[in-house]
């Protein structure tokens, strides 16, 4: 019979990508009665200040550094991993999980040692098409290894693999709007626009700090489309070039809103009907969840070039155009948006949604405990 999941321990540090998937699944799991906590690293100290508080979930922190081809950062990881490796252990005493829940990055290599050493169910999640090299070294001792899509690694044959989908916040599942039309009630509403439902809706954005190329391009390509009418745009530019992106905006002679952020994504992809973005795993997880056609400019710095392989998964289901970002140009993105707009108007959308990846994550923990 298998062990009763009753405390889940979840490594989720590095980067939000990281950190915000693990947090959905822990909040999902404390929501249905479980009982959750989280291992981030050091250098995740606002991330402890801010999460914990408003949802009631403790946050340890333990050392942790990258692996590196350089000696003098070899020894201070091997000095990190150490010291995080006996902080892991001395949390899981303390707790005693059922189960580890690792997200993948540098992070979780020291608390997901300390875990196979003391014999606690390791299980393993990646966001992207690429499985990361933390995530590939400790899949040989885990449990199971979910994925947000199907991997493009050969190496994945070291571990059981299963495509669970990426775990999404719960603000974006459990949106209550029913549609476009109640989306854009709300929207004009909120923004004093008047935005129409027979428009087309693009929503425009980069992450968190905004995108250099996609604030510049996009709207130079809107000022260059040959057909703008009825064309409405929703552009969120980051903490950066928000300024710059207005005034482009200003000699686009389209509607739109630009702004620096918006909490509320779940509106904004509702009342869309394209998406111009990065493909960050979290993103290709909305798009999907939500619907939405998009064109995705793969941030070209991203390790293992791992955000060029999710667009192309996307792609690859007949949802996007992959425009690189060296070749990202107003008339590119111009042209790209005119042979969206065409499968638009042929496309029958489904505003049904999938559940929420978290659920099929936890299911996928107690089937394997």
């Amino acid at each position: 019979m298998s062990k009763e999941l009753k405390k889940l321990i979840i490594l989720c540090g590095g980067t939000g990508g990281h950190f915000f998937p693990g947090l959905s699944v822990a909040r999902l799991f404390t929501k249905n009665g479980g009982e959750a906590c989280l291992i981030t690293g050091k250098h995740k100290v606002s991330y402890k200040e801010k999460y914990s508080k408003l949802y009631e979930i403790e946050i340890f922190e333990v050392n942790s550094g990258p692996i590196s081809k350089n000696p003098f950062k070899m020894t201070m990881f091997f000095f990190k991993f150490v010291s995080g490796f006996f902080q892991s252990i001395k949390i899981y005493l303390k707790e005693k999980p059922d189960a580890i829940l690792a997200m993948g990055s540098y992070t979780s290599i020291p608390a997901g040692a300390a875990a196979i050493l003391m014999r606690i169910p390791l299980f393993l999640h990646d966001g992207n098409s690429v499985v990361g090299k933390a995530n590939l070294l400790l899949s040989r001792w885990s449990k199971l290894l979910m994925t947000a899509f199907p991997p493009v690694n050969k190496e994945i044959g070291l571990s059981k693999a299963f495509v669970s989908g990426m775990p999404l916040r719960p603000e974006l599942v459990d949106s209550s709007i029913s549609g476009k039309k109640e989306a854009l009630e709300l929207f004009n509403s909120t923004f004093n626009k008047t935005f129409v439902f027979e428009g087309t809706t693009i929503l425009v954005f980069g992450g968190s700090l905004g995108a250099k190329s996609i604030n510049s391009v996009v709207p130079e390509a809107i000022t260059v489309c040959t057909n703008k009418e009825g064309l409405q745009i929703i552009h969120l530019t980051g903490s950066e070039n928000f300024k710059q992106t207005l005034e482009l905006y200003e000699n686009a002679n389209v509607k739109s809103l630009v702004l620096e952020k918006f909490d509320n994504m779940a509106l904004l992809y509702l009342v869309s009907d394209l998406v111009i973005c990065r493909s960050g795993g979290s993103t290709v997880a909305e798009l999907e969840f939500f619907n939405k056609q998009a064109i995705l400019i793969p941030f070209p710095h991203a390790s293992d070039n791992h955000q060029f392989y999710n667009a192309l998964y996307y792609a690859k289901k007949g949802k996007a155009d992959v425009v690189e970002d060296k070749n990202c140009t107003p008339l590119l993105i111009a042209s790209k948006i005119r042979e969206q707009l065409k499968i638009l108007e042929n496309l029958q959308v489904s505003q049904t949604r999938r559940k929420n990846p978290a659920e099929t994550v936890l299911k996928k923990i107690r089937e394997f405990i």
